[in-house]
């Protein structure tokens, strides 16, 4: 699932909240290096910007992978309906009816798709 812009706008003032909360910190610190209080709070300051710039690493990354798999060549290849399992309806257009499923590719490797039966295929024309 892509992260909306509600998702992504909370976790930029997040991150930005962090960033600022240790330069001031680091500010305090220049002026007193061994307050403790300021010490502890910038620590735990760190481990959080930390904690969610991981967070939006991982799922910018999701993303891109999704973008990435949606832009390389699409095409439509048959492969032997016994590859798959958990078979799901999802809908019927005007083509025919559309399943997601686990695609067990080369026995091993488990990918989700979409499993699209057309009507009438036989009849299909280059303009298809």
């Amino acid at each position: 699932m892509l992260i909306d812009y509600d998702q992504k706008g909370e976790a930029y003032r997040k991150l930005k909240k962090y960033d600022e909360a240790l330069m001031y910190f680091n500010n305090l610190l220049k002026i007193e290096p061994d307050n403790a209080l300021a010490l502890k709070i910038r620590s735990k300051t760190y481990q959080k910007l930390e904690k969610y710039s991981k967070k939006w690493r991982k799922a910018k990354a999701k993303n891109n992978a999704i973008i990435d798999a949606k832009t390389q060549s699409e095409f439509i290849n048959w492969i032997p309906y016994y590859q798959f399992e958990d078979v799901k309806y999802i809908a019927e257009g005007g083509f025919g009816v559309v399943n997601k499923a686990i695609w067990i590719k080369d026995g091993e490797n488990r990918i989700k798709v979409a499993l699209k039966n057309l009507h009438n295929y036989e009849n299909i024309t280059d303009d298809f």
